[in-house]
């Protein structure tokens, strides 16, 4: 039987100038792809206006590409109506309706929309299927629920695309809950199927040959913590460098490496400074993804200290690497963390996350990588992600 043509339209998209914004949506592109789905991206982005500084290094104009078979339609544009929601709404469908009808008129009719995010992929999905009657279904990652960022208006905006959808789909069972209760009375059927983690992570060889465990463990070797994201407030590696400087500060052994670039860099880096550990910290900037799978096969632990997850892909892929993790219990992490793979901590807690940090350290031969990998694909790998999936647009489309 022929499998279904997703076209799928997300919120946001990685870019040139930041290849890991949404890379984990062009990873479950690419992984339907691999499956035998003909799949197509629809991207149109709008850029904030803080960013307008940078302007010189937004690509503004149209792209068309096929990226290993994906056909990939993507346009950044900027939000000209910071304040003017109805106004937004309408230059996001004008520029998205005009991209789709040039994808339909080179790609054909989609059997199926696959929106990220409601606002504001589900919104442009939800009218294109009004007008050419083709079904969509929503995956919601925003952190914005759940730190009232949205309006009344937006959340209302968010209703309308998940009534009109034939599924909704959340990426943390945390999130449906959220969503539920936000929702309470419109009776929404939120599935949980999570992201993808790449086949470019996985453990490195010496983990594989090494049965005792006790590699990296030489007297003198550094102890590697390592965080990778974008350097804004809600990612928190403002507590992640006081609690390093709690837990370690001196400690010539022990080295805490941060990558991602954003608007804390140099607050950040003037912290370490004051703390007096700037010794013991690297800050990487950008990385490719062949770099962050590097960085977390070189570590000893990873750590993520968000204020606010609804999933946390930087956390399967450590785990896949077949690292330990310490994470907060921001909304995500708690589907992901357990007893055999990490701790997790509440967030804002300088001083447990200084002592899970510790203890993750003092327990390093105790975590079993191969285990971690293994237990971690079997869940987030694409085999099991894209058969979940499958069964979503099956059964939409045999209704």
């Amino acid at each position: 039987m022929r499998k279904p043509h997703v076209l799928m339209i997300p919120s946001w998209y990685p870019t040139d100038r930041n290849p890991l914004e949404g890379c984990f949506f062009r990873e479950q592109a690419l992984a339907l792809s691999k499956h035998g789905f003909k799949v197509g991206v629809l991207a149109p982005q709008i850029i904030y206006l803080g960013s307008i500084s940078n302007r010189k290094n937004f690509n503004t104009g149209f792209r068309r590409y096929n990226d290993n078979e994906i056909r990939t339609y993507q346009k950044q544009y900027w939000n000209i109506f910071p304040k003017l929601h109805s106004l937004r709404e309408a230059r996001h469908l004008s520029i998205g309706g005009s991209m789709f009808k040039r994808y339909l008129d080179e790609n054909g009719l989609p059997d199926i929309l696959h929106a990220h995010v409601a606002l504001y992929g589900g919104f442009l999905a939800k009218k294109i299927s009004e007008k050419f009657r083709i079904p969509y279904i929503v995956t919601e990652h925003s952190t914005n629920f759940a730190r009232k960022l949205y309006s009344e208006r937006q959340i209302g905006t968010a209703a309308q695309v998940f009534r009109g959808a034939s599924a909704n789909i959340c990426v943390s069972p945390e999130l449906g809950r959220l969503l539920g209760e936000i929702y309470q009375g419109l009776h929404f059927n939120w599935l949980y199927i999570p992201n993808i983690v790449s086949d470019l992570f996985s453990p490195e060889k010496k983990e594989i040959d090494s049965p005792d465990r006790s590699f990296g463990l030489e007297k003198g070797l550094d102890y590697r913590i390592l965080n990778v994201g974008s350097l804004t407030e809600k990612k928190g590696q403002r507590d992640l460098l006081v609690s390093f400087s709690e837990a370690f500060k001196g400690d010539m052994n022990v080295r805490l490496r941060i990558g991602g670039e954003g608007p804390l860099k140099e607050e950040l880096s003037d912290l370490a400074r004051r703390l007096d550990i700037a010794s013991q910290v690297v800050f990487l900037g950008s990385l490719g993804r062949d770099q962050v799978a590097n960085e977390m096969r070189q570590c000893d632990v990873f750590v993520l200290p968000s204020h606010y997850e609804t999933f946390g892909v930087v956390l399967i892929e450590a785990l896949a690497c077949g690292k330990p993790v310490v994470a907060t219990r921001s909304g995500g992490p708690e589907s992901i963390v357990n007893t055999k793979n990490g701790i997790l901590v509440h967030p804002g807690d300088i001083h447990a996350l200084a002592c899970a940090m510790k203890e993750a350290r003092l327990r390093r031969k105790d975590y079993d990588p191969l285990l971690i990998s293994r237990e971690c694909r079997e869940t987030y790998g694409e085999e099991s992600v894209v058969g979940r999936l499958s069964e979503v647009y099956r059964s939409i489309l045999n209704e």
